[in-house]
């Protein structure tokens, strides 16, 4: 439909300001009202309210002692023929209101009536424009600054451009005011652009540039901002290093296990510039908490020495449960990284995650340009493993000359692959299980140190690379932290009690069991550090990581039962689980195994014959109640008697009423027919049930990518997959 060349905008005492006294006193061509304004902070009030009320916002042009002039929609001053863009927001609108203040005096209320009512005020609108009025697009050219500090709110809370344009949308929709309109209105929706302006203008100033001077200019103003929050943040600048020290970090120092080992790992790509993000973590009964976080401009161990002297400044005699540093680190095969750990902690070990160093082998047998072909590789890898899980430095040895020398192997002799194994054999104390002693408690790999580079990445980063460095620092004192602390109150908590309930099952079954399981299996479950059942000692503790002296005193942990944790002793030593055998002296001592057994059978007959009975009252109450059709009667007793063998009858009673369901649902599944089955795909389910659509189910897919699992891998003899 075309537009008129103007269009007239209807004013009514509706759209007039209801904060003024108001009076038309002339609607033809030309608006003129009457009104108690009496300066231009009035004027200026007036006209944003009567904006609001009529969806348009008003220019100054034009300004006096006397009054002030208005224009309508002049967005840009820029002619149309001269934009070349095309397309023009110049409506180049007729609209106009003029704003004048009359004189109070005497003579003045003599000659003006409405001056003696003290409506002074005196403005002429034209109300003719070029444009059209309440539509969506114009209300889309409507100015958003009255929303800024609630979309700046938004910001200050984590949100980002997107984020905070969903978050506003749904705000708005659940108003009870809302109407559909409302969304094309910039006023109260801005639009992305505006949104996305105003979140650059709040990172400039909260967060400064991403790099150079202003980035460290903006460094040392949140410095307060950070110690005020209770976060040891300490910085230098050649080489470039930023270490960390959220409450819970510092906390972890007052564990024990902070002064026998410590893991170290480091990830890049977390920000713009690629800064290196480095993580020392200990473990405890919850898993592993970080003691320190420090950025680097990159892997060099200048910049690993420099974050390690930062860690140590800042905590000072308390660092590592007051020993100064851990007994032992693990990390993986970075010789920049292991340098500035020798230089910085000379008194403590060193060893190498030995699942990096077996995928590190498997790689070297994968790179084409070493030449081994791709069925010896398997051999290969299995002679360094022997090497590597070798039980004594004897065997370890023997091993290594059984690998160099290919015993047990008909493959031909490689070169490169010898002189290989040479290199890495002699550094073989850093790698080989063999030469570890208890020391280290079983932690032979940083697992955990990539699990807290996953959580980094995907809870906090949200897999999205942040800002600059200082971003980095908030989300690690405000996101991470808040992570933990969570994390380790629902430990504290009980809320996550499957692995002990299990642990439960299984110590109640090799003790109590009449068929307890083997002593191997109780050994086995030894092995593996994290299957321990914990005690209100361990809850307390990994309380206090979270919330320091806020934590409930240690008897708020006590289980529900207060023998639930008491092993009992059988050899008078409960050091270890494997002191745990299954004795029959553990059973009742008025019963015997026989007698038992023969009590167990008798339960079970009168068991049975009280299903039997159950069922056949069922039956009987199923005829009293429902109609029978003689159909179905003929049907049933047809079947019953072509039941000639147990296996039959054992069949009818598992597959009776197959089609009522027997969890509590509103219907039952509707079938499909045999031959719909036949037609399927393979890969689509071959049940008597509809084709799954939407998510994916919980059961076995066919994986896309590789798995981040070395030995299966090996076994499928593919390249191994990166886990973060």
């Amino acid at each position: 439909m075309d537009l008129p060349e103007h269009i007239r905008m209807n004013i009514t005492n509706d759209n007039l300001p209801p904060n003024f006294e108001n009076e038309i006193v002339e609607s033809n061509d030309i608006v003129t009202i009457r009104c108690n304004i009496k300066s231009m902070s009035d004027i200026n009030e007036w006209l944003k309210e009567f904006g609001n009320r009529t969806d348009t916002k008003w220019n100054s042009r034009d300004s006096c002692p006397a009054g002030e002039k208005f224009v309508c929609c002049s967005f840009s001053k820029v002619p149309s023929m001269k934009n070349k863009k095309g397309i023009s927001k110049n409506a180049e609108c007729l609209a106009s209101i003029k704003v004048k203040i009359k004189l109070d005096t005497t003579r003045t209320r003599m000659t003006d009536k409405f001056i003696g009512r003290g409506l002074v005020g005196v403005i002429t609108i034209t109300p003719f424009h070029k444009h059209s009025l309440i539509t969506a697009e114009t209300l889309r050219f409507l100015p958003a600054e009255e929303c800024r500090e609630q979309f700046e709110n938004y910001f200050n809370d984590g949100m980002g451009p997107a984020e905070s344009a969903k978050y506003h949308k749904g705000v708005l929709e659940m108003n009870a005011d809302f109407q559909p309109s409302d969304l094309a209105n910039s006023r109260i929706n801005p639009t992305q652009r505006t949104i996305e302006y105003w979140h650059e203008k709040w990172r400039l100033l909260n967060l400064g540039p991403r790099n150079g001077h202003g980035m460290i200019e903006k460094l040392k103003e949140k410095m307060t901002t950070y110690r005020n929050c209770n976060v040891q943040v300490e910085f230098e600048e050649n080489p470039f290093a930023v270490a960390i020290v959220t409450p819970i970090m510092k906390r972890s120092h007052c564990l024990p296990t902070s002064k026998e080992i410590i893991f170290v790992d480091s990830t890049s790509s977390c920000d713009a510039e690629s800064h290196s993000v480095t993580f020392m973590l200990t473990p405890c009964a919850a898993g592993a908490v970080p003691v320190g976080i420090f950025i680097t401009k990159g892997h060099t161990e200048g910049s690993y020495k420099q974050g390690f002297r930062l860690i140590l400044n800042i905590l000072k005699e308390s660092a590592f449960c007051n020993e100064g540093g851990p007994a032992t680190f693990i990390t993986d095969d970075s010789d920049a990284e292991i340098s500035a750990l020798k230089k910085t902690w000379p008194q403590s070990q060193h060893f190498l995650c030995i699942f990096h160093v077996g995928q590190a082998v498997w790689r070297w047998l994968w790179d084409s340009k070493n030449g081994i072909p791709n069925n010896y590789r398997q051999q290969l890898i299995s002679h360094f493993q022997q090497i590597m899980y070798a039980e004594t430095p004897a065997c370890a040895e023997e091993a290594y000359l059984n690998a160099v020398g290919y015993v047990g192997s008909f493959i031909p002799t490689y070169p490169l692959w010898n002189e290989y194994l040479n290199k890495i054999w002699n550094r073989k104390e850093l790698w080989c299980l063999a030469f570890r002693d208890e020391t280290i408690r079983g932690h032979n790999t940083n697992n955990f140190s990539e699990v807290a580079i996953r959580i980094f990445k995907d809870e906090v980063l949200s897999r999205v690379k942040a800002y600059n460095v200082i971003t980095l620092i908030d989300f690690c004192a405000t996101t991470l932290e808040n992570y933990y602390s969570r994390r380790l109150q629902e430990f504290a908590n009980y809320r996550n009690a499957g692995p002990r309930l299990f642990l439960e099952k299984m110590r109640k079954r090799a003790i109590y069991s009449a068929n307890p399981i083997k002593q191997e299996h109780v050994k086995k479950m030894n092995l593996t550090n994290a299957n321990f059942l914990f005690e209100a000692k361990e809850k307390h503790q990994i309380a206090y990581l979270a919330l320091g002296q806020e934590a409930p005193p240690i008897d708020f942990y006590q289980p529900f039962r207060l023998d639930s944790c008491e092993i009992p002793n059988i050899d008078g030593n409960d050091e270890s689980i494997d002191a745990i055998s299954p004795s029959i002296s553990l059973l009742p001592t008025e019963s015997h195994p026989l007698e038992s057994n023969l009590g167990i059978h008798i339960e079970k007959n009168s068991h049975k014959k009280e299903l039997q009975e159950k069922l056949l009252r069922l039956i009987g109450d199923g005829f009293e109640k429902f109609h029978s059709s003689e159909q179905a009667l003929e049907k049933a007793v047809t079947r019953l008697e072509k039941i000639t063998s147990e296996g039959q009858w054992e069949t009818m009673l598992a597959t009776l009423g197959s089609n009522v369901p027997l969890r509590r649902k509103a219907g039952v599944a509707i079938r499909v027919q045999p031959t719909s089955i036949a037609r399927r795909s393979i890969g689509v389910t071959r049940g008597s049930k509809r084709v799954a659509s939407g998510r994916p189910s919980n059961g076995s897919q066919v994986s896309k990518k590789r798995k981040h699992n070395l030995s299966e891998n090996v076994r499928l003899n593919q390249p191994n997959a990166k886990k973060h």
